[in-house]
């Protein structure tokens, strides 16, 4: 977004800030009745009656300047303020702040000046915020942010850059591309995230590689020259499977599903996806370093399992690096699943954070362990597999080879995987049965001593089978 987009509300809060210095002519003309202080029972609409009840101001004549709302990670407001302007019972053009107090209260202050023109009656804009709902916004894991502002014009917004929407009627329209010459008005919505900076402090941001979502209104989509929305082409069969998901979530979880190209922001190395979830329980928090309150949450990325080899060897490939480093979580008949160490409580594996992010690991590998395949391409069938381990190599020491065998149907397709615990999750390529059935693996024993439980899966006609066994490494 070009930089002269934010210049007339910018203006605003400096004239509006300098006239609150002592020596200038401001007052407090009055306090608003106690209003809510969450976003899950704030109405924009049912604020600005509050405050146009008790301010000195001509509702007709009045013109929202700018509006700025932070929310806590639970909802709750820490700051709401907003400028507007108008003409008092005196006929005398004056501008307005109101900011919102401890109690919810709105305390309403007033000085005399020559007017801007370029802004919208308070009710038009939050009207349109109220269609869609404060409450249907989730918070990020350190809080929320919402500002209105206005142009003067010349505004250019991509969704390469940005997550735009057209807001109308209660829905938010996605986006390609905007532009327009004429002044308007445009509505930034940002989840805020930790970001670490150094000796351990935090800071809130939106998370890393997201920009804020940018909203434009109709008035001024119909005013603009380039408006072009986003075509979502062909949609990935993938409703019935989500669903599954949202409905065997633990009691306090929910969901966040992502499937905007250009939008996912995968881990390093890989390519987009078909699709993101993202999971976060609010009703817990754990202790994150620096005394940081977190909530428990997972990122988790859905590619095509057609293209499993890829993205394996993509993990591999980049496990030399440090962090944002893709990881593999599970897979089901139709998906391989994909994580990072960043998007399991936000990089955070203490006891207490593992203990409140366990029973959503534990449901959803079950899930995807008895999904059937929902692609037509595929041919189903009512009979499970059948699955047997014939051999393992165990125990074993580290840098020898171990192998393991087993016997099922002919063309099933089977995969083997590893978990070494808090180390990770070794996942061995996937190989189809033989003409007898039989499958076998040969890998090197890692230098993580211990038992660790060695996953078998056959999966044949949108079915699947498995197997466990214990492995161990001395």
């Amino acid at each position: 977004m070009k930089n002269n987009v934010k210049l007339i509300g910018l203006c605003l809060i400096v004239i509006i800030t300098a006239a609150l210095m002592p020596g200038c002519d401001s007052r407090k003309i009055a306090t608003t009745r106690e209003l809510p202080q969450c976003l899950d029972e704030l109405s924009l609409t049912g604020m600005w009656s509050a405050v146009s009840d008790k301010a000195d101001i001509q509702d007709d004549s009045a013109k929202l300047g700018t509006f700025h709302l932070n929310a806590g990670p639970d909802g709750k407001i820490d700051s709401l303020s907003f400028g507007f302007q108008g003409k008092n019972k005196k006929e005398i053009p004056c501008f307005y702040l109101a900011e919102m107090g401890r109690e919810g209260k709105i305390d309403i202050r007033e000085y005399e000046g020559e007017p801007f023109s370029l802004f919208a009656h308070p009710m038009d804009v939050f009207t349109e915020v109220d269609k869609l709902g404060l409450a249907s916004l989730e918070p990020g894991e350190t809080g929320f942010a919402m500002a209105i502002d206005f142009h003067s014009g010349n505004i250019s917004c991509s969704y390469d850059q940005h997550d735009i929407y057209h807001l109308e009627g209660g829905e938010l329209l996605p986006l390609k591309e905007f532009h327009s010459t004429a002044p308007g008005c445009f509505i930034s919505v940002a989840k805020l995230y930790p970001v670490e900076e150094e000796e351990g402090s935090t800071v809130s941001s939106i998370t890393a590689g997201r920009s804020p979502q940018v909203w434009f209104l109709s008035e001024d989509i119909n005013r603009a020259e380039i408006v072009e929305y986003l075509d979502y082409g062909q949609k990935a069969n993938y409703d019935d499977f989500v669903l599954g998901i949202q409905s065997v979530l633990p009691e306090g979880w929910k969901m966040e599903l992502i499937a905007q190209e250009g939008l996912m922001v995968p881990p390093h190395g890989l390519n987009e996806p078909l699709f993101r979830i993202d999971f976060v329980d609010r009703t817990h928090q754990f202790e994150a370093q620096g005394g940081q309150m977190r909530f428990p949450s997972l990122r988790l990325y859905f590619y095509d399992i057609q293209g499993k080899g890829a993205v394996l060897e993509a993990i591999e490939q980049k496990k030399i690096y440090s962090w944002d480093i893709p990881d593999y979580f599970d897979e089901s008949a139709e998906y391989i699943v994909v994580t990072s160490p960043l998007y399991i409580n936000g990089g955070c594996f203490s006891n207490e954070a593992i203990t409140l992010y366990e029973p959503l690991e534990k449901v959803l590998k079950d899930y995807f362990n008895t999904t059937p395949n929902f692609s037509p391409l595929v041919q189903q069938t009512e009979e499970i597999p059948s699955l047997q381990i014939v051999s393992l190599t165990s125990p074993v020491r580290p840098g020898v080879e171990a192998s393991l065998a087993t016997q099922t149907i002919p063309g099933a397709e089977c995969y083997l995987t590893i978990d070494y615990g808090l180390s990770g999750i070794s996942t061995l390529p996937r190989k189809t049965a033989d003409g007898s059935g039989r499958v076998s693996w040969t890998w090197t024993a890692l230098n993580f001593r211990g038992v660790w439980q060695v996953e078998v899966r056959a999966g044949y006609g949108g079915k699947t089978a498995s197997q466990y066994t214990l492995f161990t490494i001395e």
